[in-house]
């Protein structure tokens, strides 16, 4: 009987990091010269500023910051 409760929950872990891409959290992007600050900080519309980007994670996301030269 454990052993189809584990498998049960190993699929349905499986289902939901297909389903998200991470089993921690979401991914945030930043981009200094195609973002801003609007944006939600997906790939498609990476957030400008990095401040920015480290208001809007949560606990379990990754920042993913695009390749560029970053002051301040």
């Amino acid at each position: 009987m454990k052993k189809k409760h584990l498998l049960y929950f190993a699929a349905m872990g499986a289902l939901y990091v297909g389903s998200t891409g991470s089993v921690f959290g979401a991914d945030i992007y930043g981009s200094r010269d195609t973002g801003s600050n609007s944006n939600p900080g997906t790939k498609q519309e990476p957030k400008k500023l990095l401040w920015k980007v480290m208001k809007a994670i949560k606990s379990g996301d990754v920042i993913r910051v695009a390749e560029g030269t970053y002051i301040g």
